[in-house]
């Protein structure tokens, strides 16, 4: 596996039954974070009773793919992302000619499951390359209690590596 390019992105975890807190994140919009993939995720406290619990509540996972830099291909790529959570998905707009598209779109999944099934389930992004024959140019996989367990419940502004599959 080696680095296919970076993709920014901000995913949060929103229980509907509570106000939205407001975003003072400001993060590195100029795209600090060039470690390893999860660098910048923080370990939270322990996880409530509650979120271990077997009964079924509605749980809204918002993700926004803002841009990516550096997708590695012959040109022209015209990139598209996929984004995946759980067995939802939901794909970007195609930007044409560039290995640095700027998206700035945002999804929203609704779930209505049992916190203790829903926070292990996958989160994934896939860049694939939209010519012809849709290739992949890199993915990254988190689950949403990564997601969960950041401070407010929010993975956010942070750009993050892409990994060939093989």
């Amino acid at each position: 596996m080696f680095a296919q390019g970076r993709i920014e992105v901000r995913c949060e975890y929103t229980d509907p039954n509570n106000k939205p807190e407001v975003d003072g994140e400001g993060g590195d919009e100029e795209g600090g974070g060039h470690g390893p993939a999860k660098k910048g995720l923080v370990a939270k406290e322990p996880r409530p009773p509650e979120m271990l619990a077997g009964k079924p509540i509605d749980v809204l996972v918002k993700i926004e793919v803002m841009e990516a830099r550096a997708l590695q291909g012959t040109p022209p790529i015209n990139p598209v992302c996929r984004i995946r959570v759980a067995d939802k998905q939901e794909m970007t707009k195609r930007i044409k000619a560039t290995n640095r598209p700027k998206y700035n779109q945002t999804f929203f999944f609704n779930f209505n499951e049992s916190p203790k099934l829903l926070l292990d389930k996958q989160i994934t992004f896939s860049i694939f390359n939209s010519n012809w024959t849709r290739v992949l140019i890199g993915s990254f996989k988190l689950d949403i209690g990564t997601v969960y367990d950041q401070p407010n419940h929010k993975y956010a502004r942070t750009w993050i590596t892409l990994f060939d599959p093989e």
